[in-house]
This record gives structure tokens, C-alpha cells and sequence, in this order.
């Protein structure tokens, strides 16, 4: 997202707005949120550039030296925790993966 604010304040006044209005969606929805990990931070703004490498000009992205503060929105709600708690492990995984593997080299595929 190419949201940046030029002060600290904006920024939080800013993911607040955005905060308020993303737990009215998601109590309309019929969820809950059960936690907030949403912040400001500052970062170096990022600019797309056109360099000739000799073989053409192609697109990069350059750090510029100006710093701007940027919002993460990072809510957690009842819903999101459910559903990681219906996925399976990475061995739970590789152990159906290879069940399918074994299956498809006995048939003689």
C-alpha cells in the first residue's frame, strides 16, 4: 500500500480510523476480535527507477533517504484462530503426500 504519512501522529490517527472501521466489518460479520497487533512504524520511502544494465533498460526499485511513517493494521479475531486450528501440521502434510505417492506407484501410473 502506498499509505505514508510525514508525522507520527497522522499515522496513528490514521490507523485508528482504519481500526474502528475494520472491527465494525468484522462485528457485522458476527466475529470477535481477540487481539491487536496493529502499529506505526517509520521506513525509508522506496522509488521505481529505470537502469540500463548495458542489455536494456530494465526496473528497479532504489531506498531513497526519506523517511515517512508508515500503519500496519494487524487485527486477530476468533475466526482467523479457528481455522488455524483446523490446519494441519507440515508432517501431517508430507505424511498424506506421500501415502498419495506410494498409491500412485503401486497402481503403476
Amino acid at each position: 500500500m502506498d499509505r505514508y504519512y510525514n508525522t507520527k501522529e497522522a499515522a496513528e490517527r490514521a490507523l485508528q480510523c482504519r481500526k474502528s472501521a475494520a472491527i465494525k466489518r468484522i462485528e457485522k460479520r458476527g466475529d470477535v476480535v481477540l487481539g491487536d497487533n496493529s502499529h506505526v512504524y517509520q521506513n525509508y520511502l522506496w522509488k521505481k527507477d529505470e537502469v540500463d544494465f548495458g542489455m536494456g533498460i530494465m526496473p528497479c526499485m532504489t531506498q531513497t533517504n526519506t523517511l515517512k511513517w508508515f500503519t500496519w493494521l494487524a487485527l486477530v479475531t476468533r475466526d482467523m484462530i479457528e481455522d488455524l486450528n483446523k490446519m494441519k501440521g507440515l508432517a501431517e502434510i508430507q505424511d498424506m503426500e506421500q501415502q498419495l505417492i506410494d498409491a500412485i506407484n503401486n497402481e503403476g501410473f
